[in-house]
């Protein structure tokens, strides 16, 4: 008798055990979380996910955290006090972390876009930052100079360009792109502290003087060795892609970047000064 359940036990073991691995439980995808960036000067939005009410009253410049989100399609939408309304559909990975930001188009005219962007919170070396730069402004093309070197190369409005750099404080200077004119700010010094994402998203109409820059800083981890890269690596204008990352908002308050506001600034008025024809 002993035997026989002795016998049937193992026998469902190891039914147990040849079950497919497939037909199992698999944990849940870890969530994606969103940040909607408000960048329509003078204004304020309703900001929703997926038909839900994230805040209401956003006003420009204000970091909004949407929360976690599933992995897969969302839909943001921003409508105005004045009954406009934009949407757009987000794809969210597992784990990803996303900037979406309402801005105006290159034509100061025109209706405000959605544009969403990843958040690289991967590693970078020891002493290191990560620096973003998105023009989600009607701009025209622009360099910009590190320590007399041009760092970002043609930089037109609804470019992303990211590059690590060291730890540092550099002269920064504005020039009108591929061009010998003088610069049309600075130089200026401006501190990048090590171990941070960075992120600059210029908005506002140039023509009516409303240039603005919003800071997203986010902490990153530091790997690899301890010695800081040597030099400071060039971009050119065109759209980049990052990995999927995760992490929180913050507003910088250092000076160095209150330079950056003010050369996106004056980079726009010195440009609609100049006549460069903005680009799409």
């Amino acid at each position: 008798m002993i035997a026989r359940r002795f016998v049937a036990l193992l026998a469902l073991v190891l039914v147990v055990l040849a079950t497919p691995t497939a037909s199992r439980s698999a944990p849940p995808a870890p969530a994606g979380e969103v940040y909607l960036v408000q960048g329509v000067v003078d204004s304020e939005w309703e900001l929703s996910v997926d038909g839900e009410v994230v805040k209401d009253g956003v006003a420009a410049k204000e970091i909004v955290p949407a929360g976690d989100l599933d992995p897969g399609s969302h839909e943001v939408t921003a409508t105005s006090d004045d009954g406009t309304s934009v949407a757009a559909a987000i794809d969210v990975k597992a784990g990803q972390s996303l900037d979406v930001v309402l801005h105006l188009p290159v034509e100061a005219d025109g209706t405000p876009v959605l544009t969403s962007f990843v958040n690289d919170r991967s590693p970078v070396p020891a002493g290191s930052t990560r620096l973003s730069i998105a023009h989600t402004a009607a701009v025209g093309p622009a360099d910009i100079e590190v320590d007399g070197q041009v760092l970002f190369a043609d930089v037109a409005s609804g470019e992303e360009l990211t590059v690590v750099v060291p730890g540092d404080t550099y002269r920064v200077a504005v020039v009108p792109a591929a061009t010998d004119s003088p610069p049309v700010l600075g130089p200026v010094d401006l501190p990048v502290p090590p171990g941070k994402l960075m992120r600059v998203f210029a908005v506002g109409v140039a023509a009516e003087g409303t240039m603005d820059a919003v800071v997203h800083t986010m902490d990153v981890p530091v790997s690899g060795s301890q010695e800081r890269p040597s030099d400071v690596p060039g971009g050119s204008g065109g759209p980049t892609y990052a990995d999927e990352a995760v992490g929180g908002p913050g507003v910088l308050g250092w000076a160095g970047l209150a330079c950056l506001a003010g050369a996106l600034v004056l980079l726009g008025s010195a440009l609609v000064r100049r006549s460069v024809p903005d680009h799409p």
